[in-house]
């Protein structure tokens, strides 16, 4: 009885199946040999030895010394392995000491896999980088998009709109897109001198009153086309320096002088050198001026 309590504290279900089926043999010969005589006996015993030995499923019978033995090597084994185990664990939290969330405000405690964030913080923290991620790709297709045609600025999502870089693209591909624009871009002189520098002159007739009333954006576009004298507000039209560049530039720009640019003497002559027929153009005093 004590081998059969030391063997059942082993993990070894085959072993215990034979012992107990062992166990019920011997019984039953032990029954069947009460009320039998000796060629009835032998009968049994040979019998019950044939069913044994024809049991495919049990392995075979193993001396019980053997397991003994290793018992004792299986649980000086458990024991080293449960220390091993301990030691990992005092690494691992050492190496994961707990210190306070760096969120602000926050209370609880994070971790170095999380960069000192709480389980929260890092789970918000991980939606803000995903959304950062998707707004940078959409940001990507659109520049490409406006890069290729800058009027699909008509057609950029709610959350791209006020993006300035985006306009600025748009409006350096093609002057035209900048009445797609917001006001603020329309005002916004950068902007516009950018796209006036790049070839897009035609920006000028969609833009704001900014724009239209700064000189430098005002000489910028007329010395490449000057008949966008006309797009200028009246004291820049008036402007005998941005007159005189708009007429050099095309002499038509006359027509669109103020009063006292088509009276200079020196913006006159500009024009009629260019084309004698500016002179129906040039203002009264100067026509009576003999």
């Amino acid at each position: 009885n004590s081998d059969v309590c030391r063997l059942t504290m082993q993990d070894d279900d085959e072993t215990l199946a034979r012992m107990a089926q062992d166990q019920i043999w011997n019984k039953r010969i032990q029954f069947a040999d009460a009320g039998a005589d000796d060629s009835q006996r032998t009968s049994i015993s040979r019998r019950f030895q044939e069913e044994t030995d024809d049991d495919a499923v049990l392995p075979p019978k193993v001396p019980q010394r053997y397991y003994l033995q290793n018992s004792h090597k299986n649980t000086t084994m458990q024991d080293h392995n449960q220390n091993e185990i301990t030691k990992n664990r005092i690494a691992v939290d050492s190496d994961c000491r707990a210190s306070s969330c760096v969120t602000v405000g926050c209370k609880f405690f994070g971790s170095v896999e999380t960069g000192n964030l709480c389980s929260i913080c890092w789970k918000n923290h991980l939606k803000r980088a995903e959304g950062q991620e998707k707004e940078k790709k959409e940001y990507n297709e659109w520049l490409a998009r406006l890069q290729t045609n800058g009027c699909n600025l008509r057609r950029i999502p709610r959350n791209l709109e006020n993006n300035r870089s985006l306009i600025l693209e748009a409006v350096k591909q093609n002057g035209f897109a900048i009445q797609y624009a917001s006001n603020a871009f329309k005002n916004d002189v950068d902007i516009i001198l950018d796209a006036i520098e790049n070839g897009q002159c035609s920006v000028l007739s969609f833009a704001g009153e900014g724009p239209r009333s700064n000189k430098k954006v005002a000489l910028a576009a007329v010395k490449r086309e000057g008949r966008l004298l006309e797009a200028l507000s009246p004291r820049l039209r008036d402007d005998k320096d941005v007159a005189k560049a708009a007429v050099q530039q095309d002499w038509r720009a006359i027509k669109y002088a103020g009063h006292s640019a088509k009276n200079d003497k020196v913006i006159a002559m500009e024009a009629v050198k260019s084309y004698g027929g500016a002179l129906e153009f040039v203002g009264e005093e100067l026509k009576n001026d003999n």
